[in-house]
């Protein structure tokens, strides 16, 4: 992730002291990005020209805490409607499980995604 996120030109902005949420995918899920975009490697999924706005889609320009998910829709950093689901047991956004939810930064939190 980190490695996308300064690719991207993103790792600075969300270091800065404006507040974020990062839902954030796990490595595997990257793997899975991989062939799902049909690129060849991870590597080629860096040099995308729409990485960034990819990343932007799981960044949110608030600090959202777990409890704080509701069914509906969040606004994405680039201004796009992120589903979310409730349930008793798990919490979806975009289709992806939340699987560690606050990690919590300085600046915001993290919630980690299966996708």
């Amino acid at each position: 992730l980190v490695t996308t996120l300064e690719k991207a030109g993103l790792k600075d902005m969300l270091e800065g002291t404006d507040k974020y949420t990062l839902f954030a995918p796990t490595n595997s899920a990257f793997d899975e990005a991989v062939t799902d975009l049909g690129e060849d490697s991870f590597a080629t999924l860096l040099e995308r020209a729409d990485l960034e706005e990819i990343l932007k889609y799981h960044v949110v320009s608030d600090e959202i805490k777990a409890a704080e998910l509701e069914a509906g829709t969040i606004p994405s950093y680039k201004d796009l409607a992120i589903p979310v689901t409730v349930n008793e047991t798990t919490k979806t956004v975009g289709g992806a499980e939340v699987t560690m939810a606050d990690v919590m930064a300085t600046n915001g939190g993290v919630h980690v995604i299966n996708q």
